[in-house]
């Protein structure tokens, strides 16, 4: 099951998110990807990680599996991941950028001058 839920970035654009449970696959499309901790019926997310992937498919397990902010992600209650297509690497370079501004999530270190580092450099 999935579901359409709203993020917006420092320059104030709304970017739409198709959102699921973890392990939900998305396929061979590149976007952007937010990892989120909450409920899909009280959705009230904390966005913990935003990346980008030039095929949905790099990031298995829905995308967590793997990637470097996994065992951070699942001690903050990883539990869903935001999707959002965008075919060209500067779409998605300026997309990240600019949700990473907006959103502050902890486990990015890019884009942001305070990172979150209590669980280590991610």
């Amino acid at each position: 099951m999935t579901s359409i839920h709203s993020f917006t970035g420092q320059s104030g654009t709304v970017y739409q998110f198709n959102v699921a449970p973890t392990g939900f696959h998305h396929g061979d499309v590149a976007g952007i990807y937010i990892l989120l901790a909450g409920s899909l019926m009280m959705f009230d997310p904390k966005v913990l990680y935003v990346g980008k992937t030039a095929s949905a498919l790099d990031r298995p397990g829905g995308f967590a599996d793997g990637h470097h902010v996994q065992a951070a992600a699942n001690t903050l209650g990883f539990s869903h991941i935001g999707f959002l297509a965008a075919a060209y690497e500067l779409q998605r370079d300026n997309i990240e950028q600019d949700l990473i501004a907006g959103l502050n999530p902890p486990l990015n270190v890019q884009h942001r001058t305070n990172a979150f580092t209590g669980l280590g450099r991610y």
